[in-house]
């Protein structure tokens, strides 16, 4: 009793970078000759990067550490981005947030949390924080808010997922540069 039950989805966003890694560039990039031996049953054909290919090309992203200075998009510039789109589609105004629920796997800082650096280039001051949840993110938020008591949800919630795993994959080696991309997505409950 007092638990709330049912939340509804009014507003669905997403955000991705432009350069697309098709998977004979994974090729170029591992200097290989043969993506299929590389990348063995590899059913992904391309995956986006807020990192220039030219880029990948040149350094195989080697050092992770120099990615804040190379990148075109963070992690909270994703999630922003999603979060106007779902905003848009729901039809409200970001004031009408009452709270933000973040996620990211990938975030170049841990303190303050992606929800809150969300909040703020969003332009509010507000209550937000992050529960991780990798892929399951959205179910993980929509869980914890139904177990609240109804009076303590806001009017309205935003739920951003943001997540940059190109900038930390080493191209050079291993399989997870075929596998990973860049992206955002954003829920209005």
């Amino acid at each position: 009793e007092g638990v709330s039950k049912l939340l509804n989805i009014i507003g669905i966003g997403s955000a991705y970078p432009e350069i697309v890694i098709h998977n004979n560039d994974l090729v170029r990039i591992r200097q290989a000759t043969d993506f299929s031996r590389i990348f063995p049953e590899v059913k992904v054909k391309a995956r986006r990067s807020s990192l220039l290919l030219s880029y990948l090309e040149e350094t195989g992203n080697s050092d992770p550490f120099k990615v804040p200075d190379v990148a075109l998009m963070t992690p909270t510039e994703l999630g922003a981005a999603a979060a106007t789109d779902a905003l848009k589609s729901a039809g409200i105004e970001v004031e009408k947030l009452g709270l933000i629920i973040g996620d990211s796997s990938t975030p170049y800082e841990t303190t303050p949390s992606e929800g809150q650096r969300i909040t703020g280039s969003l332009g509010l001051k507000g209550v937000s924080f992050d529960m991780t949840g990798a892929s399951c993110a959205l179910s993980l938020h929509l869980s914890t808010l139904s177990k609240w008591k109804d009076e303590r949800i806001p009017d309205y919630t935003l739920l951003v997922s943001t997540n940059v795993p190109t900038q930390n994959i080493d191209y050079r080696s291993g399989t997870e540069a075929a596998f990973f991309g860049d992206a955002a997505s954003a829920v209005v409950v």
